[in-house]
């Protein structure tokens, strides 16, 4: 494990940014050398902080030199380490890798790693997927605005708040959106509205168009959800 991560981490040795994303020449580091980066990571950018208590880690990025990072909390198998992942577009491409370091268990550090490896993978996969036509990547047809009348037609008919909350609890316990890897991509931040029908989301409209975007619309359309009250059912996230 410690030799394939140091593969990965020599390509990136002569950015501009190196230091910071390849902080120390070896994968096994200190706690103390853990706690100081941890630190450092929080400080610059503690704004994007997103934690996820069930799978006891905290999620750091930095949209402009494409480095997102995850951190182990107490409680995870791995902790203290962490995972790096640099995404970079080019020319209209997106290429991607990835560094980590520990100071607890190398087993489940490991395995963290090689987690965050598939879903770099699935999320490269998916853009291509995108960029070649695959059906699932279409635009709805129909625009921001009229979706926009629909949330709010929604919001007017009962049930909607109480509807709402069962969304809220069926997206986290599946993990729709941090099983994607669309936080991989660099964007801005994303107004995302969901039609449903009574069985899943019929269409996904976004505010703006972009990688990201076309990532989180790509997982929501045609996911299976909770019947809603009437349908059409419109619901609109925010996505950071």
């Amino acid at each position: 494990m410690r030799h394939i991560i140091f593969a990965i981490a020599v390509l990136f040795i002569s950015s501009a940014s190196a230091q910071e994303y390849m902080p120390f020449p070896r994968a096994h580091i200190t706690e103390d050398q853990w706690k100081t980066y941890f630190a450092e990571v929080k400080k610059m950018h503690g704004a994007s902080q997103r934690e996820f208590p069930a799978e006891h880690l905290a999620v750091y990025e930095d949209r402009d030199a494409g480095l997102f990072w995850a951190f182990t909390t107490p409680g995870h198998a791995a902790h203290p380490a962490w995972v790096t992942r640099r995404v970079v577009e080019q020319a209209g491409e997106v290429s991607t890798s990835q560094i980590g370091y520990f100071a607890g268990d190398e087993p489940a550090f490991a395995k963290l790693f090689n987690a965050y490896l598939a879903l770099t993978e699935k999320t490269v996969k998916n853009l291509q997927d995108e960029k070649s036509g695959n059906k699932a990547a279409v635009l709805p047809k129909i625009s921001f605005t009229q979706a926009q009348k629909m949330v709010q037609q929604s919001k007017q008919k009962s049930g909607y708040a109480e509807y709402l909350s069962e969304f809220s609890q069926h997206n986290n316990r599946h993990k729709l959106d941090s099983k994607s890897g669309c936080y991989l991509l660099t964007g801005t931040e994303i107004k995302l509205i969901l039609i449903l029908n009574d069985k899943a989301v019929e269409s996904a409209v976004a505010d703006v168009d972009n990688d990201k975007a076309r990532c989180f619309k790509r997982i929501y359309t045609g996911a299976e959800m909770l019947k809603p009250p009437h349908t059409p059912f419109a619901i609109e996230l925010i996505i950071k």
